[in-house]
Protein backbone atom coordinates (compact mmCIF):
# COMPACT_ATOMS: atom_id res chain seq x y z
CA UNK A 1 0.00 0.00 0.00
CA UNK A 2 1.51 3.34 -0.96
CA UNK A 3 1.05 6.39 1.35
CA UNK A 4 1.61 9.73 0.26
CA UNK A 5 4.76 11.13 1.90
CA UNK A 6 4.72 15.17 2.84
CA UNK A 7 7.89 15.74 1.31
CA UNK A 8 6.60 15.14 -2.25
CA UNK A 9 5.56 18.46 -2.77
CA UNK A 10 9.11 20.00 -1.88
CA UNK A 11 10.59 17.46 -4.11
CA UNK A 12 8.12 18.37 -6.83
CA UNK A 13 9.02 22.19 -6.62
CA UNK A 14 12.69 21.74 -6.04
CA UNK A 15 12.56 19.78 -9.20
CA UNK A 16 11.57 23.01 -11.10
CA UNK A 17 15.02 25.00 -10.12
CA UNK A 18 17.38 22.24 -9.70
CA UNK A 19 18.36 19.77 -12.20
CA UNK A 20 19.36 17.60 -9.35
CA UNK A 21 17.89 16.25 -6.46
CA UNK A 22 19.33 14.13 -3.64
CA UNK A 23 17.03 11.84 -1.88
CA UNK A 24 19.10 10.42 1.48
CA UNK A 25 17.80 8.69 4.28
CA UNK A 26 17.86 5.52 6.50
CA UNK A 27 17.69 2.23 4.69
CA UNK A 28 13.90 1.30 3.94
CA UNK A 29 11.82 3.88 4.23
CA UNK A 30 10.33 4.34 0.84
CA UNK A 31 12.78 6.40 -1.42
CA UNK A 32 12.95 4.06 -4.03
CA UNK A 33 9.25 3.46 -3.86
CA UNK A 34 8.42 6.88 -3.34
CA UNK A 35 10.30 8.31 -6.50
CA UNK A 36 8.94 5.11 -8.69
CA UNK A 37 5.27 6.16 -8.05
CA UNK A 38 5.76 9.65 -8.36
CA UNK A 39 7.92 10.51 -11.15
CA UNK A 40 8.10 8.68 -14.62
CA UNK A 41 11.69 8.52 -14.94
CA UNK A 42 14.24 5.90 -16.20
CA UNK A 43 15.12 3.89 -13.50
CA UNK A 44 18.49 2.32 -11.94
CA UNK A 45 19.14 1.03 -9.21
CA UNK A 46 23.12 0.70 -7.64
CA UNK A 47 22.30 -1.95 -5.20
CA UNK A 48 22.12 -4.42 -8.31
CA UNK A 49 25.44 -5.82 -9.02
CA UNK A 50 25.58 -5.78 -12.74
CA UNK A 51 24.11 -2.71 -12.61
CA UNK A 52 27.11 -1.01 -10.46
CA UNK A 53 29.81 -2.88 -12.59
CA UNK A 54 28.30 -1.00 -15.43
CA UNK A 55 28.65 2.54 -13.79
CA UNK A 56 32.39 1.52 -12.63
CA UNK A 57 33.15 0.15 -16.39
CA UNK A 58 31.48 2.50 -18.22
CA UNK A 59 30.27 5.59 -16.49
CA UNK A 60 28.43 7.43 -19.66
CA UNK A 61 26.58 4.58 -20.84
CA UNK A 62 23.81 5.46 -18.05
CA UNK A 63 23.15 9.01 -19.90
CA UNK A 64 23.51 7.97 -23.66
CA UNK A 65 19.46 7.35 -24.36
CA UNK A 66 17.10 10.07 -25.36
CA UNK A 67 15.43 10.21 -21.79
CA UNK A 68 17.03 12.61 -20.13
CA UNK A 69 15.01 12.33 -16.92
CA UNK A 70 17.02 9.84 -14.32
CA UNK A 71 16.68 8.28 -11.43
CA UNK A 72 19.43 6.72 -9.80
CA UNK A 73 18.98 4.48 -6.88
CA UNK A 74 21.73 4.11 -4.07
CA UNK A 75 24.46 6.68 -5.13
CA UNK A 76 26.90 5.76 -2.96
CA UNK A 77 27.75 2.58 -4.39
CA UNK A 78 29.18 4.31 -7.21
CA UNK A 79 29.94 7.55 -6.27
CA UNK A 80 32.60 7.70 -9.35
CA UNK A 81 29.18 8.50 -11.36
CA UNK A 82 28.68 12.46 -9.64
CA UNK A 83 31.11 13.94 -11.68
CA UNK A 84 29.22 12.53 -14.92
CA UNK A 85 26.12 13.46 -13.55
CA UNK A 86 27.20 16.91 -13.33
CA UNK A 87 28.59 17.07 -16.90
CA UNK A 88 25.10 15.19 -17.88
CA UNK A 89 22.79 17.84 -16.72
CA UNK A 90 25.25 20.60 -18.01
CA UNK A 91 24.95 19.60 -21.25
CA UNK A 92 20.94 19.31 -21.47
CA UNK A 93 19.08 21.98 -19.45
CA UNK A 94 16.13 19.95 -19.35
CA UNK A 95 17.73 16.92 -17.71
CA UNK A 96 16.67 16.19 -13.98
CA UNK A 97 18.31 13.72 -12.38
CA UNK A 98 17.21 12.14 -8.68
CA UNK A 99 19.70 10.10 -6.66
CA UNK A 100 19.06 8.44 -3.67
CA UNK A 101 21.23 7.65 -1.25
CA UNK A 102 21.35 5.67 2.32
CA UNK A 103 24.49 6.97 4.30
CA UNK A 104 26.69 9.87 4.14
CA UNK A 105 29.43 9.08 5.54
CA UNK A 106 31.72 9.85 2.12
CA UNK A 107 28.62 10.67 0.02
CA UNK A 108 28.20 14.68 0.71
CA UNK A 109 31.51 15.35 0.53
CA UNK A 110 31.26 14.15 -3.33
CA UNK A 111 28.21 15.52 -4.17
CA UNK A 112 29.06 19.16 -2.93
CA UNK A 113 32.52 18.75 -4.64
CA UNK A 114 30.81 17.43 -7.67
CA UNK A 115 26.92 18.82 -7.76
CA UNK A 116 27.57 22.46 -5.99
CA UNK A 117 24.77 24.14 -6.88
CA UNK A 118 23.10 22.02 -9.08
CA UNK A 119 21.56 20.06 -6.31
CA UNK A 120 19.22 19.74 -3.75
CA UNK A 121 19.08 17.76 -0.81
CA UNK A 122 16.27 16.44 1.34
CA UNK A 123 15.95 13.63 3.95
CA UNK A 124 13.27 11.26 4.25
CA UNK A 125 12.69 10.05 7.41
CA UNK A 126 10.53 6.72 8.56
CA UNK A 127 6.84 7.52 8.62
CA UNK A 128 5.49 10.46 10.59
CA UNK A 129 2.66 9.85 12.63
CA UNK A 130 0.95 12.49 10.34
CA UNK A 131 1.50 10.43 7.44
CA UNK A 132 -0.08 7.14 8.61
CA UNK A 133 -2.89 8.22 11.47
CA UNK A 134 -5.07 7.62 8.58
CA UNK A 135 -3.42 4.11 7.74
CA UNK A 136 -6.20 1.26 7.76
CA UNK A 137 -3.66 -0.59 9.65
CA UNK A 138 -4.20 1.57 12.55
CA UNK A 139 -7.29 2.16 15.12
CA UNK A 140 -6.25 5.69 16.50
CA UNK A 141 -9.12 5.13 19.49
CA UNK A 142 -7.15 2.34 20.41
CA UNK A 143 -5.86 2.41 24.32
CA UNK A 144 -2.80 0.61 22.89
CA UNK A 145 -2.26 2.44 19.86
CA UNK A 146 0.75 4.57 21.57
CA UNK A 147 2.26 1.28 22.90
CA UNK A 148 1.72 -0.47 19.53
CA UNK A 149 3.78 2.43 17.74
CA UNK A 150 6.78 2.76 20.58
CA UNK A 151 7.21 -0.70 19.90
CA UNK A 152 6.83 -0.93 16.36
CA UNK A 153 8.15 1.80 15.29
CA UNK A 154 7.13 3.41 12.17
CA UNK A 155 9.44 1.94 9.52
CA UNK A 156 6.89 1.63 6.34
CA UNK A 157 7.20 -1.93 5.88
CA UNK A 158 6.75 -2.26 9.67
CA UNK A 159 3.36 -0.23 9.38
CA UNK A 160 2.14 -1.77 6.53
CA UNK A 161 2.51 -5.67 6.47
CA UNK A 162 -0.01 -7.10 9.03
CA UNK A 163 1.45 -10.15 11.32
CA UNK A 164 5.02 -8.80 10.73
CA UNK A 165 7.28 -10.83 12.58
CA UNK A 166 9.24 -7.83 14.22
CA UNK A 167 11.94 -9.93 15.85
CA UNK A 168 12.71 -11.18 12.38
CA UNK A 169 12.53 -8.17 10.33
CA UNK A 170 14.20 -5.80 12.95
CA UNK A 171 17.08 -8.78 13.23
CA UNK A 172 17.33 -8.39 9.06
CA UNK A 173 17.46 -4.80 9.40
CA UNK A 174 20.65 -4.93 11.50
CA UNK A 175 22.37 -7.80 10.13
CA UNK A 176 21.81 -7.08 6.14
CA UNK A 177 21.69 -2.77 6.21
CA UNK A 178 23.22 -1.23 9.58
CA UNK A 179 26.32 -3.91 9.90
CA UNK A 180 26.74 -4.36 6.09
CA UNK A 181 26.60 -0.44 5.36
CA UNK A 182 28.47 0.32 8.22
CA UNK A 183 31.44 -2.31 7.63
CA UNK A 184 31.34 -0.75 4.08
CA UNK A 185 32.09 2.93 5.38
CA UNK A 186 34.52 2.44 8.38
CA UNK A 187 37.01 -0.26 9.76
CA UNK A 188 34.28 -2.43 12.11
CA UNK A 189 36.85 -5.41 12.57
CA UNK A 190 35.13 -6.56 15.96
CA UNK A 191 31.62 -7.01 15.10
CA UNK A 192 30.36 -8.48 18.64
CA UNK A 193 31.55 -5.33 20.25
CA UNK A 194 29.84 -3.07 17.63
CA UNK A 195 26.66 -5.19 18.47
CA UNK A 196 27.41 -4.67 21.93
CA UNK A 197 27.78 -0.59 21.16
CA UNK A 198 23.95 -0.84 19.59
CA UNK A 199 22.61 -1.95 22.38
CA UNK A 200 24.30 0.10 25.01
CA UNK A 201 23.23 3.26 23.11
CA UNK A 202 18.97 2.24 22.37
CA UNK A 203 19.25 1.32 26.45
CA UNK A 204 20.59 5.14 26.73
CA UNK A 205 17.99 6.83 24.90
CA UNK A 206 17.47 10.40 26.46
CA UNK A 207 20.85 10.50 28.28
CA UNK A 208 24.05 12.60 27.43
CA UNK A 209 26.65 10.86 25.64
CA UNK A 210 29.15 10.09 27.57
CA UNK A 211 31.83 8.32 24.99
CA UNK A 212 33.99 7.82 27.43
CA UNK A 213 31.89 5.90 29.71
CA UNK A 214 30.54 3.69 26.91
CA UNK A 215 34.30 3.39 25.89
CA UNK A 216 35.32 1.77 29.47
CA UNK A 217 32.19 -0.66 28.94
CA UNK A 218 33.20 -2.13 25.45
CA UNK A 219 37.32 -1.98 25.82
CA UNK A 220 37.34 -0.02 23.36
CA UNK A 221 39.21 3.38 22.19
CA UNK A 222 37.46 6.89 22.60
CA UNK A 223 38.86 7.50 18.76
CA UNK A 224 36.83 3.94 17.64
CA UNK A 225 33.97 4.67 19.19
CA UNK A 226 33.74 8.55 18.15
CA UNK A 227 34.15 6.86 14.39
CA UNK A 228 31.85 4.05 15.01
CA UNK A 229 28.95 6.87 16.37
CA UNK A 230 29.28 8.87 13.35
CA UNK A 231 28.81 6.08 11.21
CA UNK A 232 25.55 5.49 12.94
CA UNK A 233 24.81 9.35 12.73
CA UNK A 234 25.65 9.01 8.82
CA UNK A 235 23.53 6.31 8.17
CA UNK A 236 20.68 7.61 9.94
CA UNK A 237 20.62 5.11 13.00
CA UNK A 238 20.88 7.47 15.59
CA UNK A 239 21.05 11.26 16.10
CA UNK A 240 22.23 13.74 18.88
CA UNK A 241 20.29 17.12 19.99
CA UNK A 242 22.49 19.37 20.55
CA UNK A 243 22.14 21.46 23.83
CA UNK A 244 21.07 25.05 23.99
CA UNK A 245 23.90 27.20 25.70
CA UNK A 246 23.67 30.57 23.80
CA UNK A 247 24.43 33.38 26.11
CA UNK A 248 24.04 31.31 29.31
CA UNK A 249 27.79 30.38 29.83
CA UNK A 250 29.16 28.13 32.02
CA UNK A 251 25.84 27.43 33.90
CA UNK A 252 24.61 24.93 31.42
CA UNK A 253 25.50 21.28 30.10
CA UNK A 254 27.19 21.41 26.48
CA UNK A 255 27.26 17.77 25.94
CA UNK A 256 24.28 16.47 23.19
CA UNK A 257 21.76 13.92 24.22
CA UNK A 258 21.37 10.50 22.21
CA UNK A 259 18.32 9.90 20.26
CA UNK A 260 17.26 7.09 17.65
CA UNK A 261 15.42 7.93 14.92
CA UNK A 262 12.79 4.81 15.25
CA UNK A 263 11.87 3.49 18.52
CA UNK A 264 11.05 0.38 17.40
CA UNK A 265 14.57 -0.46 16.62
CA UNK A 266 14.80 0.65 20.04
CA UNK A 267 12.47 -1.66 21.39
CA UNK A 268 14.31 -4.20 19.42
CA UNK A 269 17.59 -4.07 20.73
CA UNK A 270 16.43 -3.65 24.23
CA UNK A 271 14.60 -6.99 24.28
CA UNK A 272 11.08 -5.16 24.76
CA UNK A 273 8.22 -7.70 23.33
CA UNK A 274 5.17 -5.74 23.83
CA UNK A 275 3.65 -2.26 23.70
CA UNK A 276 2.77 -2.71 27.46
CA UNK A 277 6.39 -3.11 28.29
CA UNK A 278 7.06 -0.34 26.05
CA UNK A 279 5.00 2.22 28.28
CA UNK A 280 5.65 0.70 31.65
CA UNK A 281 9.34 -0.44 31.80
CA UNK A 282 12.32 1.79 32.50
CA UNK A 283 12.37 3.03 28.94
CA UNK A 284 9.01 4.31 29.12
CA UNK A 285 9.62 7.72 29.35
CA UNK A 286 12.39 8.09 27.20
CA UNK A 287 10.86 5.90 24.32
CA UNK A 288 8.10 8.34 24.48
CA UNK A 289 10.54 10.99 24.55
CA UNK A 290 12.60 9.67 21.86
CA UNK A 291 9.14 9.47 19.83
CA UNK A 292 7.92 13.27 20.27
CA UNK A 293 11.76 14.47 19.09
CA UNK A 294 11.38 12.41 16.40
CA UNK A 295 8.07 13.95 15.51
CA UNK A 296 9.22 17.52 15.72
CA UNK A 297 12.59 16.46 13.19
CA UNK A 298 9.67 15.00 10.66
CA UNK A 299 7.75 18.03 10.70
CA UNK A 300 10.75 20.47 10.21
CA UNK A 301 12.45 17.88 7.34
CA UNK A 302 9.61 16.72 5.71
CA UNK A 303 8.97 20.64 5.07
CA UNK A 304 12.42 21.08 3.60
CA UNK A 305 13.75 22.77 6.81
CA UNK A 306 16.51 22.48 8.76
CA UNK A 307 16.07 21.07 12.49
CA UNK A 308 16.94 23.85 15.09
CA UNK A 309 16.38 21.72 18.05
CA UNK A 310 17.92 21.94 20.65
CA UNK A 311 17.35 20.76 25.06
CA UNK A 312 18.62 22.42 28.07
CA UNK A 313 20.17 21.16 30.91
CA UNK A 314 21.86 23.45 33.94
CA UNK A 315 24.37 21.93 36.39
CA UNK A 316 22.33 22.51 39.33
CA UNK A 317 19.54 20.04 37.38
CA UNK A 318 16.93 22.33 35.93
CA UNK A 319 16.48 20.42 32.53
CA UNK A 320 14.08 21.78 29.10
CA UNK A 321 13.54 18.69 27.14
CA UNK A 322 13.09 19.96 23.96
CA UNK A 323 14.15 23.96 22.52
CA UNK A 324 13.09 24.51 19.46
CA UNK A 325 14.52 27.87 17.54
CA UNK A 326 12.29 29.83 14.86
CA UNK A 327 14.35 33.19 13.65
CA UNK A 328 14.19 35.59 17.01
CA UNK A 329 12.28 33.37 18.77
CA UNK A 330 12.03 30.07 21.14
CA UNK A 331 9.33 27.46 22.16
CA UNK A 332 9.99 24.83 24.85
CA UNK A 333 8.40 21.64 25.24
CA UNK A 334 8.48 19.79 28.75
CA UNK A 335 7.79 15.69 26.86
CA UNK A 336 5.06 14.04 29.87
CA UNK A 337 4.36 10.39 29.47
CA UNK A 338 1.98 11.00 32.47
CA UNK A 339 -2.06 11.52 31.40
CA UNK A 340 -1.87 13.97 34.47
CA UNK A 341 -0.61 17.21 34.25
CA UNK A 342 -0.11 20.09 36.20
CA UNK A 343 0.77 23.88 36.31
CA UNK A 344 3.77 21.99 38.52
CA UNK A 345 5.34 20.19 35.29
CA UNK A 346 6.10 23.33 33.85
CA UNK A 347 8.23 24.65 36.29
CA UNK A 348 10.89 24.42 34.78
CA UNK A 349 9.60 26.22 31.46
CA UNK A 350 8.78 29.16 33.29
CA UNK A 351 12.66 29.07 34.38
CA UNK A 352 14.06 28.93 30.83
CA UNK A 353 12.32 31.58 29.90
CA UNK A 354 13.65 33.43 32.78
CA UNK A 355 17.11 32.89 31.90
CA UNK A 356 16.75 33.09 27.97
CA UNK A 357 18.23 36.08 26.26
CA UNK A 358 15.55 35.55 23.35
CA UNK A 359 11.98 35.62 23.86
CA UNK A 360 10.09 32.33 24.46
CA UNK A 361 6.85 32.43 22.51
CA UNK A 362 4.96 29.53 23.19
CA UNK A 363 5.69 27.20 26.39
CA UNK A 364 4.12 23.90 25.70
CA UNK A 365 3.55 20.37 27.81
CA UNK A 366 3.03 17.67 25.88
CA UNK A 367 1.52 14.01 27.00
CA UNK A 368 -1.04 11.44 27.10
CA UNK A 369 -3.86 13.86 29.08
CA UNK A 370 -6.98 15.12 27.24
CA UNK A 371 -8.28 17.78 29.50
CA UNK A 372 -5.31 19.05 31.01
CA UNK A 373 -5.77 21.99 33.68
CA UNK A 374 -3.23 24.63 32.50
CA UNK A 375 -2.98 28.68 33.26
CA UNK A 376 -1.23 30.68 30.98
CA UNK A 377 1.47 30.79 29.84
CA UNK A 378 1.81 27.09 29.93
CA UNK A 379 0.19 25.63 26.35
CA UNK A 380 -0.64 21.78 25.99
CA UNK A 381 -0.27 19.48 23.11
CA UNK A 382 -1.55 15.98 23.24
CA UNK A 383 0.75 13.39 21.92
CA UNK A 384 -1.16 12.76 18.68
CA UNK A 385 -1.03 16.32 17.93
CA UNK A 386 2.28 16.45 17.14
CA UNK A 387 3.48 17.43 14.00
CA UNK A 388 -0.05 18.63 12.53
CA UNK A 389 1.66 22.34 11.95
Amino acid sequence: MFFNRLILPDLEQALKSFPVVLLTGPRQTGKTELLKHSFPYSYFTLDALDVRAQAVRDPRSFFVSEEKKLIIDEIQEAPELLSYVKEFVDAHREARVILTGSHQFHLMKGVSESLAGRVAIFNLLPFSWKEIQASPFIDITSPTLLGELLLKGLYPAVQTTPDLNLDLWFSSYVNTYIERDLRQQVAIRDLRSFEHLLQLLASRIGQELNVHSLGKELGLTDVTLKTWISALEAAFIIHLLPPYYQNFGKRVVKTPKLYFYDTGLVCYLTRIKTGEQALAGPLAGPLFENFVINEKIKERVFAGQKPSLYFWRSHDGLEVDLIEEEGLSLSAYEIKLSHTVTESHGSNLKRFAHYAKKPVERMTLISQSLKPALPPPLLHEHWQEVGKK
